[in-house]
């Protein structure tokens, strides 16, 4: 009787989906939600070697051992190799499963739609081997691994090990840059204004998107900090307190800002926690703010607002790509001028330092409103999580609200970070992105599998059998768990 059972666990799980709404009383994030049942009908926590995959790729995204390491590592196209091997692992993986191969949220419908728009604009692109080679070399890169984030990132145990992995890179990487700015190697001297930039180069070289990176994940920091205890509560306050302070030897205005910014948010959003954390907090961090900042930093943050005090030039240069950027947008709303473009129209070959005017160029309205949708639609199930009613003693439902609310300053971070900067192809909001989905997903399947566990018993006598799903090349070889089993086996994991 219990094999009849488990090969009727995806009857039991279809038949679960279809009363969905009574499990939550007709509200709450499964509305919000809504995923089709073949997004669920996955097998939680298989396909290892893929995710290793995954995993090991972003750890040589930002070690970078070719440059890191030079004498080892030379010109061996190590990451090029990861690349490519884990997709093919996970399709291989897939197939031998019978299960579906691929989910398709909107957030990656919408990032095939840019890269369809790319494509299409190829042939009346100024310098068409631009678009080409940021496709080739850059973008698609990006979205394969953005695609199997989305696909592999589907129980509690992987999103935290990535998030806590991307955390200490950061970190690491926050660390390396606070110690070159003490000992005088700084990435660029204007005017009197020592910078630094990424010890491993690449996307991290330069101090903007640097900065970027650091204030991404300050609020995953200070998250992680809020749902641990004793010692790795410290261990993670003390990342967010490194990362703040790479953020300001950076010199990053728009970094700062976007520092700021999620600072501010998650201070408005603990404050239904605890009213009295919140005012304490910002007097503490503006007091320690106050007394480490360098000499003239403040000078330079006010440039933002007075372009002209800039004795560097950079914020009036600044103003005038953006007024091109802005006229271009308007007037190759239908039509963009290619991807990675901009360049060829702009004052001094500059980019627009801001990444939304100039996707609105360079791939026109379709592709800035794909854009929008891919990086705002996360927020709305993240805000249903912070809302969801729970124990504030369940270690689940503490992390459901901590990291809801993490993430969504990761987002806001990241809306003003990339108003000053041109990282519209990069890597930066992508992770994100794919976190915020993963969550969600990983949420809906444990809220319905509440249902499977009220009505597996009778469904395991229907005899439902094996049979092949819909999106599916074949019946699976293996039953797939059930979102009751998965969810039991997660919660005696715990917290890794």
């Amino acid at each position: 009787m219990s094999a009849l059972v488990k090969q009727n666990r995806i009857g039991a799980l279809a038949r679960a989906t279809a009363r969905r709404d009574s499990a939550v009383g007709g509200t709450g994030i499964s509305n919000v939600m809504n995923l089709p049942v073949a997004e669920l009908i996955t097998t939680p926590g298989a396909h290892t070697l893929a995710f290793y995959g995954v995993y090991f790729f972003t750890f040589l995204l930002y070690v970078r051992p070719n440059e890191t390491f030079p004498g080892v590592f030379g010109t061996f196209p190590l990451a090029k190799i990861v690349a490519i091997a884990t997709p093919l692992i996970y399709l291989f993986s897939k197939m031998q499963s019978g299960e579906k191969l691929l989910i398709f949220p909107r957030e990656l419908k919408m990032a095939y739609v840019l890269c369809l728009m790319a494509v299409l604009l190829i042939p009346i692109a100024v310098v068409a081997q631009n678009s080409i080679d940021a496709l080739t070399e850059s973008y698609s890169k990006v979205l394969i691994i953005f695609t199997l984030l989305i696909n592999l990132i589907d129980t509690r145990e992987r999103l935290r090990s990535i998030l806590f992995l991307v955390l200490m890179l950061t970190t690491w990487l926050a660390f390396t840059s606070y110690k070159s700015y003490l000992a005088g190697e700084f990435y660029a001297v204007k005017s009197g204004i020592a910078r630094v930039g990424g010890g491993t180069g690449g996307i991290f070289e330069n101090p903007n998107d640097l900065a970027t990176s650091f204030a991404m994940m300050l609020p995953i920091a200070i998250a992680f900090g809020l749902i641990k205890k004793g010692l790795k509560k410290l261990l993670y306050f003390a990342c967010a307190a490194c990362l703040a302070a790479a953020v300001v030897v950076t010199y990053s205005r728009g970094g700062f800002i976007g520092m700021a910014a999620a600072g501010g948010l998650l201070l408005w959003k603990l404050r239904k926690r605890n009213r009295f954390l919140p005012p304490l907090a910002a007097v503490i961090l503006t007091l320690s703010f106050a007394l480490m900042v360098p000499s003239g930093y403040g000078d330079r943050l006010l440039t933002s607002v007075n372009t002209q005090d800039d004795q560097t030039h950079s914020a009036q240069e600044r103003t005038k790509v953006l007024k091109q950027a802005f006229d271009l947008a308007v007037r190759r709303s239908i039509l963009g001028i290619g991807m990675d473009n901009f360049s060829y129209y702009s004052h001094a070959d500059l980019k627009a330092h801001n990444s939304y005017l100039e996707l609105a160029a360079e791939l026109g309205a379709i592709g800035l409103i794909a854009y929008l949708i891919m990086i705002f639609r996360p927020l709305r199930a993240l805000r249903q999580l912070e809302h969801q009613p729970g124990d504030p003693n369940d270690p689940k439902s503490t992390e459901n609200y901590f990291l809801s609310i993490g993430l969504q300053a990761t987002f806001q971070a990241y809306f003003v970070c990339s108003f000053f900067t041109s990282i519209q192809y990069g890597w930066f909001v992508y992770y994100p992105v794919a976190y915020a989905v993963a969550f969600r997903r990983i949420v809906e399947y444990e809220t319905r599998g509440q249902n499977e566990s009220e009505t597996s018993s009778q469904d395991s006598a229907t005899g439902a059998g094996r049979r092949r799903l819909p999106g599916t090349l074949w019946k699976p070889r293996r039953p797939l768990p059930s979102p009751a089993l998965h969810a039991a086996t997660e919660s005696k994991r715990g917290w890794q």
